[in-house]
């Protein structure tokens, strides 16, 4: 009898044991596949019948999750494979730690999720596959543009709302394996935001629950601007009366400014100036007219004259260029939703005071000379010998600028820097306040949906 030799055995053994395993791995393909064809069909009639006792789904964006499980027909995307449930471990890490960003973390369905994870049926992981991709698209938004609500709170509030489609981003991230990406894409860019993040954990470790607040107001605040300022920009803090002129990251101006009183708030906006008017006329705003100047006039009839102030068409009324014209001798032209506007004053002795909350809502500057000269030439002296040569021949004249000036107006009552400092100012309008009861109510709403979320699963 022939002996097979050693290394054919070897080989013989190995083919044996490779046909042995080829039925089974294809066995265990078509059990996945059928399990996520199951998954599939249980998460389309979830989201086509409107969920069930167990799970209502009032609280849920339908049309969003339609939108998203359409694309992807009707496939999970976090259960299965290893990669989904990478990703889903990476979901729940983002909304488990939101709280570092002042959200509300309950917002999120974690408790939801908590309850479908432990739980081993089709129809929790169906649950679970739409509760986590609610409370990604939830937490992207916040995250991005701010909580649903607050920026309404106050009608004063202009910054434009920019669109960003959650579902898309989401599914295009999962597609390609980015997801740590979108997540890193979605705070605000701004250098400050990160400082306050960073100081919010500083100041909840000290227990400074106060302080705390404030931080997590203006965060909130942060995500309502523009992603993006530009290189070169004026920026106004409305809440401490100050002025910033910034060019490639560097300040090259910094002045005092006067601004609304809380009954006649500065508004928060942004836009963009696009030029000079040197000696401008100011045209008294309607709510003036009636409120200040007219009960001066039935008492006194020369008072329009005596203010260097006329009728103009329509019934308004107009005050000329020269001195102790309230828009002084230079103004900003930049149009916006409210009529606020940078501009110069006669009165230059207010910008000494420590509280310069006293204006009708427009922002008066103490440097509007040296801030016209950086409009049109970048820099804050460059420009001041035109400007000069204007002023004194007392004749209105409107320059426009070559590279128009974005501004923002804003509300800083935390102002953060990159060494953990933090200069705290008086809410003066009260916006804080107001956010934060806002806050509190949907913490209030959140824990009560919370609760009967789990309730219905006992």
């Amino acid at each position: 009898m022939r002996t097979v030799p050693a290394h054919w055995a070897v080989r013989l053994a190995l083919l044996v044991m490779a046909l042995l395993a080829t039925p089974i791995t294809v066995q265990s393909q078509d059990l996945a596949g059928t399990q996520s064809q199951d998954l599939a069909g249980r998460i389309r009639e979830l989201l086509g019948g409107g969920g069930t006792s167990n799970m209502p789904l009032q609280e849920l964006d339908l049309n969003a999750l339609n939108i998203f499980y359409g694309a992807q027909l009707y496939q999970p995307v976090w259960t299965g494979n290893q990669a989904a449930q990478a990703n889903a471990s990476l979901a729940l890490s983002a909304l488990e730690h939101s709280g570092e960003d002042g959200l509300q973390s309950d917002r999120y369905h974690l408790s939801e999720l908590d309850l479908r994870r432990r739980a081993d049926t089709m129809q929790a992981a169906a649950e679970y596959e739409l509760f986590l991709t609610d409370a990604m698209l939830r937490y992207a938004r916040d995250l991005r543009q701010g909580r649903p609500g607050l920026r309404e709170i106050d009608d004063d509030v202009g910054f434009p709302t920019e669109y960003f489609d959650a579902a898309g981003s989401l599914d295009q991230a999962l597609r390609a394996n980015r997801l740590n990406d979108f997540l890193a894409s979605l705070p605000p860019p701004h250098p400050e935001y990160q400082y306050l993040k960073a100081a919010l954990a500083q100041y909840r470790a000290a227990g400074a629950d106060v302080h705390v607040q404030t931080i997590i107001a203006n965060m909130e605040r942060w995500r309502w601007v523009p992603r993006t300022f530009g290189p070169r920009y004026v920026s106004v803090n409305a809440a401490g009366a100050t002025l910033e002129a910034v060019d490639n990251g560097n300040i090259i101006l910094t002045s005092p400014v006067i601004v609304g009183r809380p009954d006649n708030r500065t508004p928060l906006f942004s836009t963009t100036a696009v030029s000079l008017t040197i000696n401008p006329s100011w045209h008294v705003p309607t709510p003036i007219v009636r409120r200040e100047i007219m009960p001066h006039l039935r008492a006194n009839p020369g008072y329009l004259a005596r203010k260097h102030m006329v009728w103009s068409e329509g019934g308004g009324v107009r005050q000329l260029p020269g001195a102790g014209n309230a828009l002084g001798v230079l103004k900003f032209e930049m149009p916006n939703e409210f009529d606020a506007y940078l501009h110069d004053t006669p009165q230059h002795s207010l910008f000494a005071k420590a509280d310069r909350h006293l204006s009708h809502g427009c922002i008066r500057v103490g440097k509007i000379l040296q801030l016209g000269s950086f409009a049109l030439t970048d820099d804050p002296d460059a420009g001041l010998d035109r400007i000069h040569s204007l002023i004194i021949t007392h004749a209105t004249r409107t320059i426009s600028l070559d590279e128009p000036l974005p501004v923002f107006v804003l509300y800083r009552t935390a102002i953060a820097d990159a060494d953990g400092a933090v200069n705290f100012l008086p809410d003066v309008y009260g916006r804080d306040q107001r956010l934060l009861s806002a806050l509190a109510v949907q913490r209030l709403s959140n824990r009560v949906t919370m609760n009967v979320g789990v309730t219905s699963q006992n």
